[in-house]
């Protein structure tokens, strides 16, 4: 939440984002919540965010993900494998494969 920082007189000096505790415990008596509050994210924005936090826990964005699985895909038909021999055989695939399909989920909802 967003708290401002008041003076003695009660004017805002500063605004920071923190909840109560931290307030409370840094500036005892000299807070308030702010009159403007930051809007509840819409269900899309949770969505993007939440495919941006699994890309980021990975260090795989979108484009580096699908050009590792389509390359990894191209070799593994190259030598003879189906795709469901490929994620078998490849950890990393199927790794990558299932972070990709669970973001795709995730894109199917917006």
């Amino acid at each position: 939440m967003r708290i401002d920082i008041i003076d003695p007189v009660g004017n805002v000096v500063n605004t920071i984002t923190a909840d109560p505790a931290f307030a409370n415990a840094e500036y005892p008596g000299a807070w308030r919540q702010s009159a403007y509050q930051d809007p509840e994210p819409t269900p899309r924005e949770l969505i993007l965010r939440h495919i941006k936090q699994l890309e980021d826990a990975e260090n795989m964005p979108r484009v580096t993900r699908e050009s590792l699985i389509a390359m990894a895909e191209e070799r593994g038909l190259a030598a003879g494998l189906t795709l469901e021999q490929l994620r078998v055989k490849n950890k990393g695939y199927a790794g990558l494969k299932a972070l990709d399909e669970q973001i795709a989920a995730l894109r199917a909802q917006l």
